[in-house]
């Protein structure tokens, strides 16, 4: 690990490139470090972790696709990519908690307000404790109390909280969170007590009271948040301002009783979606990821056609929707696309509401850039999971192997040119329990699985892209086939995901203009290539997949939808 790491500076090219596994070594090598002094322990560490906020980390405080780190220039969202491992996020923030004790440096404080607010509050059920093992961008989150790692391990980080928000330096009270609370010192023997009074993060002011049982002197070191446009501190008559991303320390000798007033603003930033979603963009409130709530928007018909107008962003607090206490929720102009005639939308003015990532049930953080709303009706399958026949623990080293193709979410995220492949000889997740390995031309599919029933009275396939080696569907024994999961999706049985090998599939027709092919040889398909199955009249259906046999190595899917 720390020869590649001070080779190369890249964690993906670590052994497999497992995230929690890779953390919790970079956790015990800053133990070791502690230990035994040897920089080059800590300088391995530290690359690991510029390289994983530079091209691995997610804008809500999590890593991880599939419980591994991801090429550069890609970084996954949907559920069918398994997001942000709880066990992951929990870890990176116990990596985030030992450099900050050890250095002192405001950025590692940075990644832990990050994470802290919103993946790892996001992968909590508020209403009755639940956890994601998972928590993706998209969809509905997928809550389980199940007995899994990544379930203890959302409550363990919790936990953390408290231990994360302040701590003691050398005569200094390092204050890192602006969180409401009290807490009990002693710098040079004096008892202090030190209470926080804020709606942080709903509001940037925060009323830090210093109560001494005698005068004693000591510095209170206050983190300025890196996203803040003023941080302004005021006491007795004084003034100071802190500099976003660096420490601000009020050294002084404090009397018996005095407050300190922050005042800090909370802007809203318009964050881009690249690198694999170049066409939308998210809002940051403050340290908050917000994100579109299905239940607060009835009246947009698709969430996934919302666009933002252009031009300054300007959020506004919205009226409290019954049900909803005291939680955040704030509005801001939209364009969304409502029905036309056919198949089309019209672009209309509308209001939308948002709330934080770590608050929302059922929407998405993504938004369309101004001007890049698409005016066709989306698939009832869009952003929805999706599943492949092979599913691989992805066990193989990554710093010589290619870059993986059978990326799930692809066959759903509405992008004709990304596309997921398939190879029935991979070794997936199937022979990890004991089924043998599959065969050259065995066939295989691509699945997408929906948590409530949709209407649908027709399905488009979309090929992949052809290669020498594979991509197609060899049609010598049969044609490729349209299928349907008419009953619910049943999960595993750990409830965190759905279990396809208990789904009943029921063949709904084929594919009659896929072009006759053989094994070995390549048949003219263009990529992207649509191919349709109309249903004789609409039926309601929890699932979809085409399956056929693997053309060369393997088959290849661009999108699979389903239109009502």
């Amino acid at each position: 690990i720390v020869r590649t790491l001070l080779e190369t500076g890249s964690v993906y090219r670590v052994a497999n490139g497992k995230a929690y596994e890779m953390l919790s070594n970079l956790n015990g090598l800053i133990d070791l470090y502690r230990l035994s002094a040897d920089k080059t322990l800590l300088d391995a560490v530290l690359r690991a972790w510029e390289d994983m906020v530079r091209h691995q980390l997610y804008r809500t405080g999590t890593l991880s696709a599939a419980e591994h780190f991801q090429p550069e220039g890609q970084l996954l969202t949907l559920q069918a990519s398994n997001v942000g491992e709880m066990c992951v996020t929990v870890t990176w923030l116990q990596l985030n908690w030992r450099l900050l004790r050890l250095t002192g440096e405001a950025r590692f404080g940075q990644e832990i307000e990050r994470t802290v607010y919103n993946h790892l509050l996001a992968a909590q059920d508020v209403s009755h404790g639940k956890i994601s093992y998972y928590t993706s961008w998209a969809g509905c989150k997928e809550f389980t109390d199940a007995l899994l790692c990544c379930v203890s391990s959302g409550p363990r980080g919790i936990s953390l909280i408290p231990q994360l928000t302040c701590g003691l330096q050398q005569n200094a009270l390092f204050l890192n969170l602006y969180v409401a609370g009290r807490m009990r010192c002693e710098p040079d023997g004096v008892p202090v007590e030190v209470v926080c009074e804020t709606a942080f993060p709903a509001e940037g002011r925060v009323a830090v009271t210093v109560s001494a049982e005698r005068a004693t002197h000591f510095t209170l070191r206050l983190r300025v948040p890196e996203w803040t446009g003023h941080f302004h501190v005021r006491f007795g008559g004084h003034r100071l301002a802190g500099t976003p991303g660096q420490l601000l320390d009020v050294s002084r000798t404090w009397p018996r009783s005095s407050t300190l007033d922050i005042d800090m603003d909370m802007p809203t930033r318009v964050l881009p979606g690249s690198p694999t979603y170049p066409d939308y963009v998210l809002l940051q409130r403050g340290p908050q990821v917000l994100a579109l709530e299905q239940a607060l928007n009835r009246t947009v018909p698709y969430l996934h056609r919302v666009a933002l107008t252009g031009g300054t962003v300007r959020l506004e607090p919205a009226a409290l929707a019954e049900g909803r206490g005291g939680r955040q929720v704030y509005e801001v102009d939209g364009i969304v696309g409502v029905p036309a005639e056919g198949h089309q939308l019209r672009p209309e003015r509308r209001a939308v509401q948002l709330v934080p990532f770590a608050d929302l049930v059922n929407g998405r953080v993504w938004i369309a850039r101004a001007g890049r709303i698409r005016g066709d009706r989306p698939a009832v399958t869009a952003f929805s999971r999706a599943s492949l026949s092979v599913v691989s623990l992805g066990l193989e080293p990554t710093a010589k192997g290619p870059r993986r193709t059978d990326i799930a979410e692809f066959v759903t995220d509405e992008d004709p040119h990304s596309f997921c492949t398939v190879n029935p000889q991979d070794s997936g997740l199937a022979n990890y329990l004991g089924s043998p390995r599959g065969r050259r031309g065995d066939p295989v599919w691509f699945a997408v699985m929906l948590r409530s029933p949709a209407s649908i009275s027709r399905i488009v396939f979309r090929h992949g892209a052809v290669s020498a080696s594979g991509g197609w569907f060899d049609t010598t024994e049969a044609m490729p086939r349209i299928e349907l999961a008419r009953s619910p999706i049943p999960t595993s049985a750990n409830g965190a995901v759905p279990d396809n090998s208990k789904v009943r599939w029921e063949t709904a027709g084929v594919l009659e203009h896929y072009p006759r092919s053989r094994a070995s040889t390549p048949p003219p398909l263009a990529d992207g290539q649509l191919f349709e199955l109309r249903l004789p009249q609409p039926l309601e259906v929890y699932g979809i997949r085409v399956i056929g046999r693997a053309g060369g190595d393997y088959a290849s899917c661009a999108e699979l939808s389903a239109y009502g």
